[in-house]
């Protein structure tokens, strides 16, 4: 499906919600599995964002890990998980339009 999403937080920090239209869109197809997360020891629900265009990897969205539906509507849907950035792991959000 291809969708725009918009994160939600920086580095597991939330961005005022007056703040997220400005914030940088995505653009790409949604993609959503069950994988097996190194660290982790079980299977996770994974939302990946397949990028139209080819980018370099440094501007590709990381995974949304362990991803739940928050809210869904006719024009959007909210997910939320964790992504890993160097090494570490922060809480995220995906405002995901289409």
């Amino acid at each position: 499906m291809l969708v725009t999403v918009i994160l939600t937080h920086t580095r597991g920090a939330p961005i005022a919600v007056n703040q997220l239209e400005q914030q940088p869109a995505h653009e790409g197809r949604l993609n959503v599995y069950l994988a097996t997360i190194d660290g982790l020891r079980r299977a996770s629900r994974v939302a990946a964002l397949q990028p139209i265009e080819r980018v370099r990897d440094s501007r590709r969205l990381p995974e949304l890990h362990d991803i739940e539906l928050l809210a869904f509507g006719e024009r959007a849907m909210m997910l939320s998980g964790f992504e890993e950035v160097d090494g570490r792991r922060f809480y995220q959000g995906w405002w995901v339009r289409w």
